[in-house]
């Protein structure tokens, strides 16, 4: 009944299923150990009272995994461990995973964790906030942080992290364009263009020693058809040749 409660009425649509999915009160816990308080596990459920009981009633019967022989060890030593509650959410089964998920990444493991919980919350909120953007430049919305643009998106915190650092030459992350600030729309655009046009001019030389210069390898590429990737690997020397020509950077 207490768990029935919990359950909200109204379900959420997902387009990608065409499902409607039902939304619940999730907790999310870890267990620490009561003699040296050091977290052990972390988990989530709609009704921590009914998981612990089922935590014992499993380490009991089954006695197998690293979780199950840790309890049992407690329990011969009549001591229990302790259940602490460290997020509450109203979302769907599939949002709860996607936050169990970050945060057992965030502790480093599921079991025998040694990092602090501090580190696991600032995942989902209190961090640099993050814009979203269309790929034409249209403001999308803001998040907290990049992992919770992660649990609402589905794309992974790291390259939204990489798009708004323009890490790697990253561009976009997801289909969607990120900023650790909020831009105009001609401003993203703008930052398109400079990111499409942005690289070391390079140098294409002829089996017979003709030279010819371009700005960056796009532009090698729009105007030679060679594979931009194919060049740059070749200034890099990862190979040899790309398109028959051999290629380098300019230094000036």
């Amino acid at each position: 009944m207490e768990k029935a409660q919990r359950l909200s009425r109204e379900g959420v649509h997902n387009t990608k299923t065409g499902d409607v999915e039902m939304v619940a009160i999730y907790y999310f816990y870890v267990l620490k150990d009561p003699r040296d308080g050091i977290i052990k596990y972390v988990g989530c459920t709609v009704d921590k009272y009914n998981r612990f009981r089922n935590h014992i009633y499993e380490a009991k019967k089954n006695n197998r995994s690293l979780k199950e022989r840790w309890i049992v060890s407690l329990l011969r030593r009549n001591l229990q461990p302790i259940m602490k509650t460290i997020y509450i959410k109203e979302c769907t089964l599939i949002e709860a995973s996607k936050i169990e998920k970050m945060l057992i990444k965030s502790f480093g493991k599921r079991f025998l964790l040694k990092n602090g919980i501090d580190k696991a919350i600032g995942c989902l909120g209190g961090g640099t906030d993050v814009y979203q953007y269309s790929l034409y430049g249209e403001f999308i919305t803001r998040f907290t942080s990049a992992g919770q643009a992660m649990i609402k998106t589905g794309v992974k915190d790291s390259n939204i992290g990489r798009c708004c650092k323009q890490k790697y030459g990253a561009k976009s992350a997801g289909g969607f364009l990120w900023s650790y600030s909020k831009q105009s729309s001609s401003e993203m655009k703008y930052d398109i263009e400079w990111r499409k046009n942005k690289g070391k001019p390079v140098r294409c030389i002829s089996k017979n020693g003709i030279i010819t210069e371009y700005e960056n390898a796009r532009k090698a590429y729009t105007e030679t058809g060679i594979s931009y990737k194919k060049i740059s690997a070749t200034c890099n020397g990862r190979q040899k040749h790309a398109g028959g020509y051999s290629w380098e950077f300019i230094i000036y």
